[in-house]
């Protein structure tokens, strides 16, 4: 799921000419355990139409935790595992919702 996303929004940054020097996925757990949905994103100067073949999308402030991948989209797969399994739980990071409960 996650190299063939990249390769698209690459596909899409070159046809629409954008700088793609910075870029970043985002995880949003789904209510449903065990599911999510993963956003790979470029930031585009908010002065210019949404290019063609993307979608804009506004992400509300919150807590998050990320990591900066290096390498080819070949290896993304093992910066994910060591994101997920070892970053991670061994940092204990906890959702909102974990910490102040419902509201």
């Amino acid at each position: 799921m996650i190299p063939p996303t990249w390769r698209a929004l690459d596909e899409l940054v070159h046809k629409n000419n954008l700088d793609h020097s910075w870029s970043l996925a985002v995880m949003t757990l789904s209510e449903t355990t065990g599911k999510m949905t993963y956003t790979a994103c470029v930031p585009v100067d908010d002065a210019l139409a949404t290019p063609d073949g993307m979608v804009e999308i506004l992400f509300g402030g919150g807590i998050f935790a990320g990591c900066e991948h290096v390498g080819s989209l070949d290896s993304i797969g093992a910066t994910t595992a060591w994101f997920y399994t070892e970053y991670l739980p061994v940092r204990r990071i906890e959702s909102l919702r974990d910490r102040i409960g419902d509201l």
